[in-house]
């Protein structure tokens, strides 16, 4: 029996769609601040340690930011029922 193989061309990946910190859960580590709520550094350069982990890497550049979510809750607070609501996100030059 003859087998071969076939492999393709190389693929480049983006290194942002490669990395292994490209989203924001529960599970994953982050650090909140005095009142609850968590800043998120959605950007190129890493903030610095003390941000690290609330830092998403983000490609230079424009960039389209998605928000990814599950079958939410029925329940307060909820996005179905407005009791739940994103918060906006702010450009910081």
């Amino acid at each position: 029996m003859n087998s071969r193989r076939f492999i393709g061309p190389p693929i480049t990946l983006s290194p942002f769609r490669c990395s292994s910190k490209r989203q924001v859960a529960p599970r994953l580590p982050s650090k909140a601040n005095s009142d609850g709520s968590i800043d998120l550094y959605i950007q190129k350069d890493n903030p610095g340690s003390d941000k690290e982990s609330n830092w998403l890497p983000a490609p230079a550049g424009k960039f389209i930011l998605m928000l990814r979510m599950y079958w939410p809750n029925e329940s307060d607070p909820s996005i179905l029922d407005g009791t739940w609501t994103i918060s906006p996100v702010k450009k910081v030059a």
